[in-house]
């Protein structure tokens, strides 16, 4: 277990704080072993547990909510159409103006939260002192391009292998989604898909899982990180459905999001978390504008 984890005692004041730590944050003296944590140098630093609280809040707070939401839609609708059956309550979830409003909602959620959570933390003042140089501006959206650029790349083979596989080339559900709100809510979307939930995805997945796992060295944290990115975005209910075709393309699409997230990885261990939540909001919104282009949906 590396020693990451363990708190360290300020020689100065006797103050018990992370071991990662610049600083005593209670006198200010200079943590001798600093030097040896040189790999958190551009993390948004936090203790351990904050940083599982992180990643929770991230993954299962956004699910919690979403379900949350979910359940008052369903109940505003039963109790408006009594006797509904299950077929026509499905389908009324289903409705993309319903599925957007759970998702939005759920966001909207989690980034107050995420951004209260950084008040009580007193982490503001670090988060905002990331954005006051130029270069991550230049490495956030020159990476997120880049980014793009590979996905781009990467569907030319994806369509290659599903053509092989006898499968229509097609999105994956998250990504198909996604295309059905922004045409239905395109300003809202902007906002939703390339701001707000960059912030929250990098908030959990970065400042926590990466965060959390670069302790245990930067190997485990960028596989790892990587995997966890690309499994929140993979439809798994597809896999219960018996749908071969459905099954071929979501697998086929999981390498891109493995590409994105250890992408986002790399930007944000070297250039910090404006970097990185540039380079997503970045590939977000570029995605998004493309899909209100005339003609960009195809």
């Amino acid at each position: 277990m590396k020693t990451y984890f363990r708190r360290k005692t300020c020689s100065e004041c006797r103050c018990a704080y992370d071991s990662i730590g610049e600083k005593c944050p209670k006198c200010g003296h200079p943590n001798p072993e600093f030097e040896r944590g040189y790999p958190f140098e551009h993390h948004l630093r936090d203790t351990f547990p904050w940083q599982i609280g992180y990643l929770l809040l991230g993954y299962l707070g956004f699910q919690a909510l979403g379900l949350f939401i979910s359940l008052i839609f369903q109940t505003v609708y039963t109790s408006s159409h009594p006797g509904a059956t299950a077929a026509e309550i499905s389908s009324y979830m289903s409705q993309v103006n319903v599925s957007f409003a759970v998702t939005g909602g759920a966001y909207a959620i989690l980034f107050a939260a995420f951004v209260l959570i950084l008040s009580l933390r007193r982490k503001i003042p670090a988060l905002v002192k990331s954005f006051a140089h130029w270069i991550p501006y230049v490495v956030g959206i020159g990476g997120g391009i880049a980014l793009l650029g590979i996905s781009i790349a990467y569907s030319f083979l994806a369509e290659a292998i599903c053509k092989a596989a006898n499968v229509t080339p097609s999105p994956n559900e998250n990504e198909s989604a996604i295309r059905l709100m922004t045409q239905a809510f395109p300003a809202l979307s902007i906002i939703v898909f390339g701001l707000i939930g960059p912030f929250c995805e990098e908030m959990g997945y970065r400042v926590g899982l990466f965060g959390l796992t670069s302790r245990l060295g930067k190997v485990a944290a960028y596989v790892i990180s990587a995997f966890v990115f690309g499994a929140i975005h993979f439809g798994w209910d597809i896999l219960g459905g018996g749908n071969r075709d459905a099954i071929i393309i979501e697998i086929v699409n999981f390498p891109s999001y493995l590409i994105a997230g250890f992408g986002l990885c790399f930007i944000y261990d070297r250039c910090g978390f404006a970097a990185s939540f540039l380079a997503h909001a970045t590939n977000n919104l570029v995605s998004v504008i493309v899909q209100l282009l005339p003609g960009g949906a195809n």
